[in-house]
């Protein structure tokens, strides 16, 4: 049959003057806690709860022991074994900047992110971003998940060196048409999209739109003179114009201030096409060249081998089929102080055109397909005035 022990029932005060037999337990009934005796000692040995209510704080800290809140711990003694409060009272602004971490009123909130309003990280625009500059002077801010996604649709664009359309078409003594194109930058990082045909002309200084004049400010159309096309983009909504230059870099477009301005800063150009004037100052209609190519018929060849065609220099209306895959290659040197045109056109597409003054050397090459043609156009009747010359069609590799 069950049999239930009752312990003795005590106040706190009571348990003290009381003596129990060795091992009576007693029941603390202000602390609830059991109270071992001994059978010699007053009071006996009160056992400690889970929580230490029952355990006076001088003797937990006699035991070295730290209660849950760290209320029985001094801030010094904390930060000595390099321990943070949970308000991180004991830690520098600067510790957490060192380490990465950010106070909610941001006070500490320089390098990697900034602050509008405390406990407000505030997002950079994508213009921000891509200028790398910031209104208010912060060296950095976040960027959104959408400003990062148009950032990687800006860097992505056309593949490097890309050139299609912008079509010259001859339509006065002063003016050419460009068909809509796309193109590459130069140096790789915009792309130049025109949807729409854009009319120049060559008898006014430059003023952006179609049917407006396309000569860099400054400057003045000249007879018998070797002209370049070049597209370029305006830096706040991407509208691409063109401009005429003699210089084959577009040197005088780069220079001119009201071209930079309306390009946001830098201009960033392409050549796409080129052409010539007449004695009286007007647009050669035959000397129209366009720079871009079909990229489905363009010739995708290896690398040069080591075989190749020695071939005689052709001269105005002179054709070469390619009777492999390869590439087209010329090299020469000229002496007299004459200027030489040359302009090689391929019927992938591909064209190649250069100009040689005395002590002038050139080396150009164009890739063929085989069965593709290259035709050339040139004002020189003869090759007098050429010290070296030396035309070659060099095999592709694996090409017999």
């Amino acid at each position: 049959m069950e049999k239930i022990v009752t312990p003795r029932r005590m106040t706190t005060a009571q348990n003290m003057l009381f003596t129990g037999d060795p091992g009576e337990i007693v029941i603390d009934t202000d602390k609830n806690t059991l109270v071992i005796h001994d059978g010699a000692h007053a009071g006996g040995f009160p056992l400690a709860r889970e929580n230490l209510s029952t355990t006076l704080l001088p003797m937990v800290e006699q035991s070295g022991i730290a209660l849950a809140d760290l209320a029985n711990v001094a801030p010094d003694s904390i930060a000595a074994r390099g321990m943070a409060r949970n308000d991180l009272a004991n830690v520098s602004a600067d510790s957490l900047a060192m380490r990465g971490a950010m106070l909610a009123d941001c006070s500490n909130g320089t390098g990697m992110a900034s602050c509008d309003a405390p406990g407000l990280v505030r997002f950079a625009t994508l213009d921000e971003t891509l200028s790398g500059t910031l209104p208010d002077g912060a060296d950095a801010k976040a960027l959104s998940l959408a400003s990062a996604s148009a950032l990687l649709d800006e860097r992505k664009g056309l593949p490097h060196g890309y050139i299609t359309g912008y079509a010259m078409e001859f339509v006065s003594g002063t003016q050419i048409r460009f068909g809509e194109g796309a193109a590459k930058g130069r140096d790789d990082t915009i792309d130049l999209v025109s949807k729409y045909p854009i009319v120049k002309c060559v008898d006014a200084q430059w003023e952006q739109g179609s049917g407006f004049g396309a000569m860099p400010p400054g400057t003045a159309r000249a007879a018998s003179t070797q002209y370049y096309a070049f597209a370029i983009r305006n830096g706040a909504n991407g509208t691409v114009d063109i401009l005429f230059d003699t210089d084959v870099g577009g040197a005088n477009i780069v220079a001119s201030g009201p071209v930079r301005e309306w390009c946001g800063g830098e201009v960033r150009l392409r050549s796409v096409g080129q052409f010539s004037t007449t004695a009286e100052g007007d647009i050669d209609a035959q000397s129209l060249t366009n720079h871009s190519m079909d990229l489905s018929s363009a010739a995708h060849v290896a690398f040069p081998s080591s075989r190749y065609l020695a071939l005689p220099l052709l001269l105005g209306g002179q054709k070469f089929t390619a009777p492999a895959n390869g590439y087209y290659a010329v090299f020469f040197h000229k002496h007299t102080s004459s200027v030489t045109y040359y302009y090689l056109h391929c019927s992938s597409g591909i064209h190649s055109s250069w100009a040689v003054g005395a002590g002038g050397y050139t080396c150009h090459s164009i890739p063929m397909s085989k069965g593709q043609v290259v035709e050339a156009e040139t004002n020189a009747a003869n090759t007098s005035g050429m010290s070296y010359i030396n035309i070659r069609f060099i095999y592709a590799n694996g090409e017999i």
